[in-house]
């Protein structure tokens, strides 16, 4: 946390700057300024978590440098150091919602303990407003439900800036499902709630303070695991670019992912982005980890996925020779075999969309139903497992999780009529 200390007195500045323990009341950063005009600035750039400020100063007051704060909408905690017990004073500083009113000479350790009290506060109040600026940018982004102003507002409120950065819109993946040696699956992002903040932290530690500070991270389906975050365009931001966040982002996530990254927006330009990318997301197909473009861009403030009208399928995955070849391999207990052509036929897939995989996963499931009714055995009492349920469901967006459904798929058959045929 930081704080900025304001007097038009260099040696009280000095004074105030040995004679705290700023580090034991967790102030990682003392800025100064020995005038309101100064000061202004300071808070319009930084990340100011209390101000400490004389009364008496010429070019402005300590009173009309709060006065101006609360004007914009900052609610920063204020203590105020003068050397006169004006009542005049105390109560305008009382009106300004200032944290408190001390008396030189300091006593420093007395003040300690206030500025403890002040920035305990601040983190109490910074954490309601980061609370409350999620639940805005929530329904900016995904519901519409508030328009830019109120986004801006809630921003400079925590911030204490009015300068709100562009922003570069991305839609991360992630694909934590393994298949274990038993055919049950593995998932150690089974916690969402923990993995948002995993991820908000390894975003945070990459890209560093503009994004701490401005940077957003939203769920968009989270059980598919995709998250949208806004990246700061600031110089300090672009020094990183997507490969470098997608190699850090593997490194935390040891799992399978893909990154998509935008150009740079207004804020205003970014209402509903959030919903237009989530139904972008069904689309998002996993063959491998990437970084790449999004197919998104904004004209005249109406955001538009390239591409998002329906168009009907063009790739035929199954083709009728292998469909025929299928049912064959089934009933000659080629059952390894069957999932080798299978998978041979979605390798050589090139850029598949969810409605590919669905079509073929259709497909083989048709053919492999109808060989076991053939048999007298009914497939929806067979396949009762979890991994089956799960990978049935996220199948479609990945050609890795396909590839598990066919092992979970072709395995529970063979298994079931291997040991019947045994025991038969």
């Amino acid at each position: 946390m930081e704080i900025l200390l304001v007097d038009d007195d260099r040696f009280v500045i000095a004074a105030l700057e040995k004679g705290i323990p700023w580090d034991t009341l967790g102030i990682t950063k003392v800025h100064t300024a020995y005038d309101m005009k100064s000061a202004l600035e300071i808070l319009g750039h930084e990340d100011i978590s209390l101000l400490l400020s004389d009364i008496d100063m010429p070019h402005g007051s300590g009173l009309d440098l709060l006065n101006t704060l609360r004007e914009s909408g900052n609610t920063i905690p204020a203590i105020f150091l003068t050397n006169y017990a004006d009542f005049s004073y105390a109560q305008r500083a009382l009106e300004l919602k200032s944290f408190h009113y001390f008396l030189k000479p300091i006593d420093y350790e007395k003040l300690t303990e206030i500025i403890r009290e002040a920035m305990q506060l601040s983190t109490l109040e910074g954490s309601k407003q980061k609370k409350a600026l999620s639940q805005v940018w929530a329904d900016y982004l995904l519901h519409k439900n508030c328009d830019s102003l109120q986004v801006s507002k809630s921003l400079a409120a925590l911030h204490h800036s009015e300068k709100i950065p562009l922003y570069q819109p991305y839609l991360l993946s992630l694909y934590p499902y393994s298949l274990a040696k038993d055919y049950s699956l593995e998932n150690p992002l089974a916690d969402t709630g923990k993995t948002s903040e995993r991820l908000r932290a390894t975003l945070e530690a990459a890209l560093g303070g503009d994004y701490m500070k401005w940077g957003v991270l939203l769920p968009l389906r989270e059980e598919l695991y995709q998250y949208l975050f806004l990246r700061p365009a600031t110089a300090e931001d672009q020094l990183i670019v997507p490969e470098e966040i997608l190699h850090l982002l593997k490194k935390e996530f040891t799992c399978p992912l893909t990154l998509q990254y935008g150009d740079t927006y207004t804020l205003s330009e970014l209402s509903g982005l959030g919903s237009i990318l989530k139904d972008a997301g069904r689309d998002v197909i996993y063959t491998k980890d990437q970084v790449c473009k999004l197919a998104f861009s904004v004209l005249n403030g109406v955001e538009k996925m390239a591409g998002s009208e329906k168009e009907p399928l063009t790739n035929t995955i199954l083709t009728t020779k292998v469909s025929a070849e299928l049912p064959i391999l089934l009933k000659d207990g080629q059952y390894q075999e069957f999932y080798k052509r299978c998978k041979d036929c979605l390798t050589g897939l090139m850029k598949p969309s969810s409605q590919d995989l669905l079509s073929f996963q259709i497909d083989v499931v048709q053919i492999l139903y109808a060989f076991l009714k053939e048999k007298g055995i009914l497939a929806n009492k067979l396949y009762r497992q979890e991994s089956y349920q799960v990978l049935s469901q996220h199948a479609k967006y990945s050609t890795l999780y396909m590839d598990f459904f066919l092992q979970v798929l072709v395995h529970t058959a063979s298994k079931y009529l291997e040991e019947n045929a045994n025991e038969q």
